[in-house]
């Protein structure tokens, strides 16, 4: 009798367990027929079946962040446009500190070594917590820091908080590209991507024209600036904490929950990735473009007033600033916008890659031409007026180069391509601009030391050419690859227990596959709002985009 009603209570679990069987492998005999190729996800749980409960937010939302996001990146670059006035020879740092030019190129520059660092361990916190809490608590720390710059009597306090401010200042900048990508209109996310670039370079003109105004036409000290700059962020950091999570966060999915162990081996940079990445010749020539345009900007910003205010040109420090205000305000904004907008009628740079690296190389050899002219005039408006051009032509190079780049990675390189690209344009644009004219300088004299860094304009025309080249074998070749050609370097990126000899292919033939991959159905055709992590769109380091 107990034998027999346990058999009772046993039955009924036992035919249920077979009902289910029965519907999952008929299930997965379907999915085969719609995939092919690709492996069968297994649905461990019903929690992690479930889409992101977050809703998505009203275009007049968007539109409000978008905008908190554009004040944000315009204040935090308040002080990089500062810069350029407070120091050089005659700079209020300078006298106070008695600094050398080679040190003012170091505390100018070691800013972006903090947002070279500051990009890195972003990346981390932004898988492991709450995106709105690590920027709200990045905002706090970068007003603190750019407290103690503004208050500090020692040298070498202020380089440590330069280079605070710099890493606390990525957060913001590695996330607003991601975020424009998930949240902006479909038909105009170029055009909204030109836009939260340009907050950096009209924050650095307001920067040093009003810094100009207050050094060149009032007794206040050079440290009440960067007290400005805190009190305009406090507004942001108060906005930043009462947004709700539907509009700020981007959702993420089941699938990205139950691999979030793969996706941490995503986002490292691994040495295999690095070779993968460093393989390309399209990603690799337009990060080398991007880096020549960010060095040159950078240092043109830096070490133009001073240069100005000595012969040939000895020009007034209020005209300076005028003419350099309505230069940096207008020039590369333009640039940037009206790339962004032609590229957008050309078809876009996931469609058409070798479009845009022909646009991209025309651009650059006109700014290269631009550069080169103003190293031979000797009056303050012919040398403004080619600096202007330098400017757009350079903002016009930004929209298609980082196009390229986001293109030329497959999405599961993305998030190790967007760090390399971050880590390439901190330490060979932004930091090493001011660092090597201010030691050229040094040694032979600021004419030379400038000298120099406008024929590095050059270094970006040859490298969209370069990509010009490779982005046309790319669309001659059809642009296509094979899903047996793509599963290993897929399978390389995301399980560290798979080796290149396992899948017998060779590392030259992964890089060609990933490069067509550009043109394949996943990455052409990945529909917007796709399950993205931070990490993995983060190219707005880059972001960071320092015109």
């Amino acid at each position: 009798m107990h034998e027999d009603s346990k058999q009772v209570v046993e039955s009924p679990d036992h035919s249920d367990s077979n009902a289910v069987s029965t519907e999952v492998q008929s299930a997965q005999a379907e999915v085969p027929h719609i995939y092919p190729d690709k492996e069968v996800p297994l649905i461990h749980t019903e929690k992690e079946a479930k889409p992101s409960t977050l809703k998505r937010p009203t275009i007049r939302k968007k539109v409000a962040v978008f905008i908190l996001f554009i004040y944000t990146q315009i204040v935090s670059n308040f002080d990089s446009g500062a810069m350029g006035v407070v120091t050089g020879k005659q700079g209020e740092i300078a006298k106070e500190f008695h600094c050398n030019d080679s040190m003012i190129g170091l505390l100018a520059s070691i800013v972006y070594l903090g947002n070279m660092a500051g990009g890195t361990f972003s990346t981390y916190l932004m898988h492991k917590y709450a995106i709105k809490l690590v920027i709200c608590g990045a905002l706090f720390l970068h007003i603190l820091f750019t407290f103690l710059f503004a208050s500090s009597p020692y040298l070498h306090d202020l380089i440590l908080a330069r280079f605070c401010v710099g890493f606390t200042q990525a957060f913001v900048v590695v996330y607003t590209p991601v975020w424009v990508d998930e949240f902006s209109p479909k038909l105009h996310s170029t055009l909204w991507l030109a836009l939260a670039q340009a907050g950096t370079p009209v924050g650095i003109m307001l920067g040093y024209i009003i810094a100009g105004f207050i050094i060149a036409n009032t007794m206040y000290s050079w440290r009440w600036i960067y007290v400005l700059k805190l009190a305009l962020l406090l507004p942001s950091l108060f906005l930043f904490s009462i947004v709700k999570k539907d509009v700020l966060c981007i959702p993420k999915s089941a699938e990205d929950h139950a691999d979030h162990a793969q996706a941490q081996i995503k986002g490292t940079l691994t040495r295999r990735n690095i070779v993968l990445l460093l393989s390309n010749p399209l990603y690799t020539a337009t990060v080398v473009a991007l880096c020549s345009v960010y060095f040159v900007v950078t240092t043109l910003q830096l070490w133009v007033t001073p240069y100005l205010r000595q012969p040939p040109i000895e020009a007034d420090m209020n005209v300076i600033v005028s003419a350099f205000g309505f230069t940096s305000a207008t020039a590369p904004v333009s640039g940037v916008i009206i790339g962004g907008m032609l590229l957008d009628r050309i078809g876009g740079y996931r469609k058409h890659p070798d479009r845009t690296a022909y646009m991209g190389m025309f651009a650059g050899l006109i700014a290269v031409s631009c550069a080169l002219s103003s190293l031979f005039t000797r009056g303050l408006w012919p040398f403004m007026t080619f600096i202007w051009f330098l400017l757009f032509f350079g903002g016009s190079i930004v929209p298609c180069a980082t196009g390229l780049v986001m293109a030329s990675v497959p999405k599961n390189l993305r998030s190790a391509g967007s760090s390399l690209a971050a880590i390439s344009y901190s330490l060979f644009g932004y930091f090493l601009g001011p660092l090597l004219c201010g030691f050229l300088a040094q040694g032979m004299g600021l004419e030379w030391g400038f000298r120099v860094s406008m024929l590095w304009a050059i270094v970006a025309f040859f490298a969209m050419g370069f990509a010009t080249r490779a982005a046309c074998l790319l669309k001659r070749s059809g642009g296509t690859t094979s899903p047996k050609a793509s599963h290993p370097v897929e399978k390389a990126s995301t399980d560290a227990a798979v080796t290149f000899s396992q899948s017998g292919t060779s590392q030259a033939t992964i890089a060609r596959d990933q490069m067509c991959d550009i043109h394949g159905e996943p990455m052409v055709s990945t529909p917007r709002g796709s399950n993205l992590s931070a990490v993995d769109m983060a190219m707005g380091i880059l972001e960071n985009l320092r015109m």
